[in-house]
């Protein structure tokens, strides 16, 4: 899982540098979200620009048949 973590004061911004975020990896990320929050960071923003893969599909894709 390729994560970079970024503070910006006591904000953690989690930035997601995969493009697909699906089972395999996705056990990693929770397990690498969940360190920052067990080790008492409570504010954290999550960046998933990076993240291709969707489950709904975009607004342009939805009239396609």
């Amino acid at each position: 899982m390729q994560l970079a973590i970024e503070d910006r004061g006591d904000v953690g911004i989690v930035r997601v540098r995969e493009t697909k975020l699906t089972y395999p990896v996705l056990s990693s990320f929770f397990t690498e979200v969940r360190q920052l929050v067990d080790a008492g960071r409570s504010k954290l923003v999550i960046d998933l620009a990076a993240v291709t893969n969707r489950l709904v599909p975009s607004v342009t894709e939805r009239g396609k048949s």
